[in-house]
């Protein structure tokens, strides 16, 4: 009977180590904060500076929203900026490169259906980064 080499997967040879698909953190850090992505790195930057100019009253990084169903915690999921308009206005901002992915999708169709059915005044907008400083919202 022939002898039949087995892998172990950390052990085996030839397997390919994958590279990160996330920026360093030296990258990813601007006034003190890390972001997630360089792509909200930028659009950070860009509601920074949309506030300090007075377009914006305030802007809060990672808010955090616990999605439950009848009482129940289905799961967490932090919004990139929460954002108050000058006339008082609340919006949740959501900066994307690229795909979205199932996960995400679920998430937001759950954010909606909880939390922002409790308070519909909040907007709830996604963004696209298209350009070096250039972003586009993303129609949902």
């Amino acid at each position: 009977m022939p002898e039949i080499e087995v892998h172990l997967f950390k052990n085996n040879p030839r397997r390919r180590t994958r590279t990160p698909r996330v920026a360093p953190k030296a990258k990813r850090t601007s006034d003190g904060f890390l972001y997630d992505s360089l792509a909200e790195r930028k659009y950070g930057g860009i509601l920074r500076s949309r506030q300090r100019n007075g377009e914006l009253a305030d802007v809060k990084r990672q808010v955090h929203y616990e999605l439950r169903v009848n009482g129940e915690l289905i799961c967490n999921h932090d919004v990139d900026c929460g954002v108050t308009l000058n006339d008082g206005t609340f919006e949740l901002h959501e900066v994307k490169r690229g795909y979205l992915s199932d996960l995400y999708r679920f998430k937001a169709r759950l954010l909606r259906a909880t939390a922002l059915k409790e308070d519909p005044e909040i907007k709830y907008r996604i963004f696209s980064m298209v350009g070096p400083r250039t972003f586009v919202e993303i129609p949902w």
